[in-house]
């Protein structure tokens, strides 16, 4: 198992190998995967291009997995992707985030971040997680509508929303996670509304 964020700061890394035979993990193209590839733990800071498809094996994309990859300005998912967890700031330092301009991020079926400006927001239809922070643009959130397809929230993903309260969040009638200080800061909200 590796922690949090083993390479950050490695910003000449331009590939990862990983033994024969290891049962851990595994590498292709010179990004390195879980033994199985549903987890995507780094891409190497490095590496050359500026495009990457990830593989439709992967179902998560570990914290800061691709912290500090300047280059990358287009990231997709293969066809058929699994893909329902990007954890922490996976994304975050990537051109492709950073210079997105749609109101909704999506990364296949992941809202990575709310850029819009509206008060009341209605995630759309397919989305399956909410991931880290999503949310941490949209200060004047009131009202937020989640369509039942999605069935997990990340850490902090509405952190700090003042004006929201319990009765103007409908949630999804699937979801099955939500994360660590997910309402942390929320100040509209009191007790737990879930039975």
């Amino acid at each position: 198992e590796l922690g949090r964020a083993p390479f950050s700061g490695c910003t000449s890394v331009k590939e990862f190998s990983v033994a024969a035979g290891s049962t851990t993990f595994t590498t292709q193209d010179g990004v390195l995967f879980s033994a199985d590839m549903s987890q995507l733990f780094c891409y190497p800071a490095a590496k050359a291009g500026s495009s990457y498809v990830i593989p439709a094996e992967v179902s998560v994309i570990k914290d800061m997995a691709m912290n500090g990859c300047r280059a990358l300005t287009d990231i997709s998912v293969e066809e058929g992707s699994v893909l329902r967890i990007v954890e922490g700031t996976a994304l975050s330092t990537t051109p492709w985030l950073n210079n997105a301009t749609d109101d909704f991020v999506l990364l296949g079926t992941c809202l990575v971040e709310y850029k819009g400006s509206d008060s009341e927001v209605t995630i759309p239809d397919g989305v399956t997680s909410i991931t880290h922070q999503a949310f941490f643009r949209s200060r004047d959130l009131t009202r937020l509508t989640m369509p039942d397809s999605v069935i997990h929230i990340g850490e902090g993903a509405f952190y700090a929303k003042s004006n929201l309260t319990w009765d103007a969040i409908t949630f999804s009638a699937n979801l099955a996670t939500i994360g660590d200080r997910t309402f942390s800061g929320c100040s509209g909200l009191s007790g737990v509304p879930f039975a």
